[in-house]
């Protein structure tokens, strides 16, 4: 599972965007920026950082930014299964904000994750879960309750999601941003969920860059979608039959403006990245 194989298996698996966060490690970061030059993958510099309020995926710009972030960090045991980051994950947000950075909550609905380490409603984790360089949760499995939003079937997530809209002056559906990558340990895995089904989600943006990622993020109830909750067809209105009124029995047959084909077929290839 070296990078240049990871990089070929993305674009095997048609993925336009491959993140190589390895635990504690960034190693491997620059092999794999090098085996997407020229090709259709875009790989964004990362690093998983296993802290004791759970684990927590941080994304840089470049490779630079990403040794400056990793240079601040306490790392135990580095190199072994059990290396872990001596940084609280507040203070891991800290450092990712100077070098515009931006992190995700990994797997918080499993052991390891932010939720079964972190539960209830202390102060520290509403600071979490409201500092700006926050900027989503993944999941295990689509079907998890956990959103932090006004849905979220806990009380005490919902008030905090609310928290994080005030104290960030976000708008009313400006939520984190609920994801279900590969989360992938090898190759076979590499594009495919939990489930080993090839859903996972999906981001709309211009093109596959670190600025469009965080982009379609921040604006996550219109940009990101998890495969899984996407349904196989979506209904639309072909037409209207009268019943009633001087207009009793007539029918009126409705057919799309070309404008709108044609903007729909351009949004139907953005969301396909």
């Amino acid at each position: 599972m070296d990078p240049a194989a990871m990089v070929a298996t993305a674009a095997r698996e048609g993925l336009a965007l491959l993140a190589l966060t390895d635990h504690n490690e960034i190693g491997n970061v620059e092999a794999a920026l090098q085996a997407a030059t020229g090709s259709a993958v875009c790989v964004i510099p990362g690093v998983e950082l296993s802290t004791v309020q759970g684990h927590l995926l941080c994304y840089l710009p470049d490779l630079d930014a990403l040794r400056r972030f990793y240079g601040q960090l306490d790392i135990a045991d580095r190199g072994l299964p059990n290396s872990r980051c001596q940084q609280s994950m507040l203070e891991c947000l800290n450092l990712l904000r100077p070098l515009s950075g931006f992190a995700v909550l990994a797997h918080v609905d499993v052991p390891s994750g932010f939720e079964v380490e972190m539960p209830g409603g202390s102060p520290h984790k509403a600071d979490i879960l409201s500092h700006g360089a926050l900027l989503g949760i993944e999941l295990r499995q689509a079907s998890s309750p956990i959103s932090y939003a006004d849905g979220d079937p806990d009380p005490e997530r919902g008030r905090m999601g609310r928290e994080r809209i005030r104290r960030l002056k976000l708008g009313t559906k400006q939520n984190l941003a609920r994801v279900l990558n590969s989360d992938a340990h090898t190759l076979e895995a590499l594009g495919r969920n939990a489930a080993n089904a090839r859903r996972m989600t999906r981001f709309k943006m211009d093109a596959p860059s670190f600025d469009a990622l965080r982009i379609a993020l921040e604006d996550a109830d219109a940009r990101v979608r998890i495969e899984d909750l996407i349904p196989s067809s979506i209904p639309h209105v072909l037409g209207v039959h009268m019943d009633g009124g001087f207009l009793s029995g007539q029918v009126v047959r409705f057919s799309p403006k070309p404008e709108l084909h044609h903007r729909r077929a351009r949004h139907r290839e953005v969301d396909d990245l």
